[in-house]
């Protein structure tokens, strides 16, 4: 039995589950950027990460900016479960968060570790997600457009500047396909880009680039300081049991 959080979160985000992850920079910048923006809580979801990631993730657990979930693909063999559920199941995962926090959270983001959502002037996300709800109230859903961008870093903690990372941002020209965030009071099932089901009545908006942006922190070029000083980074952390 999986119980839901109680505890009242304006803004809570749903991260699609980790897999195999290796890039503690993108990790610890997603983390601070929601942060900073007012992001109540973040969920994560693991199946699998190298230790120092999953000592990272546990500090900012620790520091009650995130909640840590443990996941793991179903095994029934006789549907060789594990190879027909596409992209890790992140329907699975995602719509476990989105019940979760339901009740506690007026508005979910759901994103990639890599996303980061930007809103006009640098704004705290709750203050105009509920203004544009009261403006939009059969709004199903706020989307954005989205760009990739590539941006300097280095593999080195002594070295690592989240902040030289940040202002070396050099958008390109492509635009992508977008996240979403939802009014839980009017969405019961999610997936990674828009909701699974909804009211029909409901219409989506989309803000444009002069007023919000995802931005999609893919493409890193790292400097000349690419010795770790994380110890356990070349080990495997993976989990096969959910452990709640």
């Amino acid at each position: 039995m999986r119980n839901a959080v109680t505890e009242y979160l304006p803004v809570v985000s749903c991260v699609s589950s980790l897999f195999y992850a290796e890039r503690w920079q993108t990790v610890a910048m997603s983390i601070e950027w929601y942060s900073y923006f007012g992001v109540s809580r973040q969920a994560y979801y693991i199946l699998s990460a190298m230790i120092g990631i999953h000592e990272l993730l546990k500090g900012y657990e620790k520091a009650r900016l995130i909640d840590l979930h443990y996941w793991s693909v179903p095994n029934i063999p006789e549907l060789d479960s594990r190879r027909q559920l596409s992209t890790r199941d992140i329907a699975g995962s995602l719509n476990d968060c989105y019940l979760k926090y339901r009740e506690a959270a007026d508005f979910i983001l759901v994103h990639d570790v890599d996303d980061l959502i930007y809103l006009k002037h640098g704004s705290q996300f709750y203050p105009p997600l509920k203004q544009l709800w009261q403006e939009n109230p059969f709004a199903r859903t706020l989307n954005f457009s989205a760009r990739t961008v590539e941006m300097e870093s280095e593999k080195g903690f002594s070295k690592f500047s989240m902040l030289k990372s940040f202002n070396s941002m050099n958008v390109l020209p492509d635009s992508i396909t977008g996240k979403s965030i939802y009014n839980t009071s009017l969405i019961e099932s999610i997936w990674i880009h828009w909701p699974t089901e909804y009211d029909r009545k409901l219409k989506p908006v989309t803000w444009n680039e002069n007023d919000a942006i995802l931005i999609h922190a893919r493409n890193f070029n790292f400097g000349q300081y690419n010795n770790s000083d994380n110890r356990d980074v070349s080990y495997i952390y993976i989990y096969t049991e959910k452990k709640e």
